[in-house]
């Protein structure tokens, strides 16, 4: 038996936080929304941020042109993933189809990501993402929702269930499972287990191994873990001078160093704490 979800409300709300102009560009590029908004959008949670996937490389460059011609968005952030821009000037939404009632978005400010890491047709993106609960996703030129058969089940279950076939940072899942325990997911014993499992399939035999996982985590953790490798070793290599006329040289040795399991401990250690304090 097939089952009709009720999209307009979560369509609506799209339309109030994404303006026309745009709405119309991401349309004609066959662009689409995908990821935690979604969720959050059948969920009822406050939203932190839009992730807009884009089918080619180029059209990403189109749209942060449409941004910069914009006074109202400002870019806060680019990396490797994403560049971030927001714009402060709306604080809250009215809900379209709840007279008096507003969604509210996370810090007062609309925040819209455009990924530069994956492009694709929504399937292939999905099967980037850790947990089935984030795979939904809204294509702009079809005006219509499209879902993983698992996301509406994990979701009204508050469940997280692992796909396996991610491409996904496993250590990044792990760290993020302590997010959404605050939105009241839970995480299965069995699942933890594929989860901890997909770490020993990935290569971290070198300090150089580790930074190239843990960089894309929260600003700032990846140099922090290294300095705790640095204090730990018994080597002492707190007294190299990175900055010398050799230091670069001495950097790249540095990163070669073996790996061991407390350097990983301490990522997550730090990075849960980090959680709970945002």
């Amino acid at each position: 038996m097939e089952y009709n979800i009720e999209t307009k409300r979560q369509h609506a709300l799209i339309k109030k936080f994404i303006d026309p102009d745009l709405y119309e560009i991401l349309a004609n590029m066959d662009a689409y929304l995908a990821g935690g908004a979604i969720s959050s959008l059948f969920t009822n949670r406050k939203i932190n941020d839009f992730d807009i996937y884009f089918q080619k490389e180029g059209d990403v460059h189109e749209v942060e042109k449409y941004f910069k011609d914009k006074p109202i968005w400002k870019r806060v952030h680019s990396s490797s993933m994403a560049t971030t821009f927001e714009n402060n000037s709306v604080e809250k939404v009215l809900d379209p189809l709840e007279y008096g009632k507003t969604y509210i978005i996370n810090n007062g400010a609309v925040k819209i990501q455009l990924i530069n890491a994956y492009y694709g047709d929504y399937k292939t993106v999905f099967n980037t993402f850790d947990f089935y609960c984030c795979m939904g996703a809204f294509l702009f030129k079809h005006q219509e929702f499209v879902f993983d058969p698992n996301f509406i089940t994990d979701n009204l279950n508050r469940t997280l269930r692992f796909n396996c076939d991610s491409e996904n940072n496993s250590l990044s899942t792990l760290i993020r499972v302590d997010k959404y325990k605050i939105y009241g997911y839970t995480l299965p014993l069995d699942e933890l287990i594929k989860i901890v499992l997909s770490i020993k399939k990935m290569k971290l035999e070198t300090l150089s191994d580790l930074k190239h996982f843990i960089i894309r985590l929260p600003s700032g953790f990846y140099k922090s873990v290294l300095r705790k490798e640095l204090i730990n070793d018994p080597l002492d290599k707190l007294k190299i001078n990175f900055n010398s006329s050799n230091g670069d040289q001495l950097y790249k040795e540095f990163l070669n160093s073996p790996c061991d399991i407390d350097a990983i401990e301490n990522i997550i250690s730090d990075i849960n704490s980090f959680n709970r304090h945002v």
